[in-house]
């Protein structure tokens, strides 16, 4: 418990270095909050990712490094699909390119990067938070997880196989368990639906979020 805290700890203070850092930097007048050279260095991967064409897909966005290895991926790649749908667009230029990292930036809005968060937990994009919501984004953000780990230990040596399996068993156990899900989901719900309406709105969803965790997740430093 004191490990966590002192970890917790370190990463807000390093945040907050980070932070101090780019406020000192020369701000992109177009681009806010992104500085001048974080543009510079966006216009680049920009330019790789789109073979030096004006607009890059959807599948070329999610070769970004810095989405494709993100807590989130799955979830942000179908909020990306779902708004690209609802503009009629197939592809994405940098302008917009740039609209999609904001909500990211370490000097973005809080507000702004907790109406991200509740839009990935919003499977079904109704403006509010459900138990199946909830359950749906766990059983992502675990098979997500279970799958990376399973990957960087297949790199290793073969004492590392039987680990695998057993991450295996675990990722198959959790997904099975669907009564730990709705208990877990429904604890959630008992704790903060403090209207008692069965689904959490974005107001009751921020009081579940901690702040912390909240800019751990979702800061990149471009």
């Amino acid at each position: 418990m004191g490990n966590g805290s002192s970890n917790k700890k370190k990463e807000k203070n390093i945040d907050q270095t980070l932070q101090d850092l780019q406020k000192n930097q020369s701000r992109s007048q177009k681009y806010d909050p992104f500085a001048d050279v974080e543009i510079q260095r966006l216009r680049e991967k920009f330019r790789l990712l789109s073979d030096n064409k004006p607009t890059l897909t959807l599948n070329g966005f999610k070769q970004l490094l810095e989405m494709r290895t993100h807590f989130f991926r799955e979830r942000i790649f179908q909020l990306v699909e779902a708004e690209m749908t609802k503009r009629n667009k197939t592809d994405i230029d940098f302008d917009y390119f740039i609209k999609i990292l904001t909500p990211f930036h370490p000097l973005t809005s809080i507000d702004l990067k907790y109406k991200l968060l509740f839009d990935i937990y919003d499977i079904n994009a109704d403006n509010l938070i459900s138990q199946d919501d909830i359950k749906a984004t766990m059983k992502i953000i675990y098979s997500i997880q279970i799958s990376k780990n399973k990957k960087n230990n297949e790199d290793q040596e073969e004492n590392y196989r039987k680990r695998n399996a057993e991450l295996e068993d675990v990722k198959e156990a959790f997904m099975a368990n669907q009564d730990y899900l709705d208990s877990l989901a429904k604890d959630i719900m008992n704790d903060f639906d403090k209207d008692k309406s069965g689904e959490l709105d974005f107001g009751e969803f921020k009081d579940l979020v901690d702040n912390l965790d909240l800019q751990f997740r979702l800061n990149i430093n471009f």
